[in-house]
């Protein structure tokens, strides 16, 4: 779908007035973090409920509530993403995928299709603020982030047997990424599941959001389908 000329000045405007909330804050590095929500030993209801935004909606929030409660942090921005379905093709009663039918240039009329396959389920991008992680772990510890002690690191071990950490950075990525798979709709130990990186400086920032609303350039989507104001640090009235 063409973005109309009006509606991508409108978009730009909401673009610039997120990232100028998001730069002004004093410290970085920020953490953009993905999480891909699992259909692994779920039920076809439970399957159909992560199609449903209301039912994200309430996952980020729960998801918000953790991430602050965890790192204190003054920033949470989220960002909904629909998984575009694929469809499943055989040739001649073999499965072919759309590179087998272009690099054999196979004959479309003798490709049978069967139906899309996971189109419309849903995963989430966050933009967060900075960690203060020793501020976290200085006594009395954060009770909310020491119990992520005994979750699942990046390397898939638990945290607390990965001491001693070579650096703060590495820490605070694993705590977050146990945080996030706390969450039940989130695998705990698929290594896919969930994605953090650190965003150094305010052009990270920005390329980073940039992304986040790459459907409302591609695709038309109106940004306030793709950003979740209720659980956002950001107040849709002021970017309308």
């Amino acid at each position: 779908m063409d973005v109309s000329r009006k509606e991508f000045k409108t978009l730009q405007a909401v673009e610039e007035i997120i990232y100028k909330t998001m730069s002004d804050y004093p410290s970085y590095p920020f953490y953009y973090i993905v999480i891909q929500y699992t259909t692994r030993d779920k039920s076809p209801s439970q399957r159909e409920q992560l199609r449903r935004l209301a039912h994200i909606k309430k996952t980020h929030r729960l998801i918000r509530r953790k991430l602050k409660e965890a790192f204190e942090v003054d920033i949470v921005n989220m960002f909904q993403e629909r998984h575009k379905g694929y469809q499943e093709k055989w040739y001649k009663g073999d499965p072919v995928s759309d590179w087998d039918i272009t690099r054999d240039f196979l004959n479309k009329d003798d490709i049978q299709y069967g139906e899309m396959v996971n189109n419309g389920r849903y995963h989430t991008n966050i933009i967060m603020s900075k960690v203060d992680i020793d501020e976290i772990l200085s006594p009395p510890i954060n009770r909310r982030c020491k119990k992520l002690f005994s979750g699942t690191s990046r390397l898939g071990l638990p945290i607390e047997n990965c001491f001693p950490y070579e650096d703060d950075i590495d820490l605070t990525l694993d705590l977050i990424n146990a945080c996030c798979r706390s969450i039940d709709d989130v695998a705990s130990t698929y290594s896919k599941s969930v994605k953090v990186q650190e965003l150094e400086t305010p052009e990270d920032v920005r390329h980073t959001l940039h992304y986040c609303l790459k459907e409302c350039y591609n695709e038309g989507e109106d940004f306030t389908n793709i950003i979740d104001f209720d659980n956002s640090d950001l107040i849709q009235e002021d970017l309308c």
